[in-house]
C-alpha cells in the first residue's frame, strides 16, 4: 500500500505546476502557429495573358483526368513564380492532390507537356 501512495505523490501537483504546464503548452501552440503562418506565401496574380496561354495549352481541360472546371497550380508551390513552366491546369480534386504531394512534381512536369486527353465538340 505504501508504494501506491508514493506514486500518487510523485504524480500530484500543485495548481501553480498545472497552470505552468498549460500555459507552456498554449505557448508553444502559438508558436507553431506563428511559424506556419511565416512559411506561408503570399499569393501573387497571375497576370491574364498568362492564364489564357496556361489554358489555351491544356485545351481548357484538367491535364490530369480532362475534367472542365480547372484551377492554375504552380508546380513548385511557389505563388511568386508565374513562369509558363511552372504553371499547370488541373481540377479541383487534382490540384488537391497536387497540393498535398499525392502527385510528384516530376508527373506534373510530364502532364503539362501534353494536352488534355477530353475530346471537345464545338458547336457552329
Amino acid at each position: 500500500m505504501a508504494n501506491y501512495k508514493s506514486l500518487f505523490i510523485k504524480l500530484s501537483f500543485s495548481s501553480y505546476e498545472v497552470d505552468k504546464m498549460k500555459r507552456k503548452s498554449i505557448n508553444t501552440k502559438i508558436r507553431l502557429a506563428d511559424k506556419l503562418e511565416h512559411k506561408k506565401k503570399k499569393r501573387v496574380l497571375i497576370p491574364s495573358n498568362v492564364k489564357r496561354i496556361v489554358r489555351e495549352r491544356a485545351g481548357y481541360h484538367c491535364q490530369r483526368c480532362g475534367e472542365d472546371i480547372t484551377e492554375i497550380h504552380h508546380i513548385d508551390h511557389n505563388p511568386s513564380n508565374k513562369s509558363l513552366n511552372n504553371l499547370i491546369l488541373l481540377c479541383p480534386t487534382c490540384h488537391k492532390k497536387a497540393d498535398t504531394s499525392l502527385i510528384s512534381k516530376d508527373e506534373l512536369k510530364s502532364m503539362q507537356r501534353r494536352k488534355a486527353t477530353r475530346v471537345v465538340y464545338k458547336y457552329e
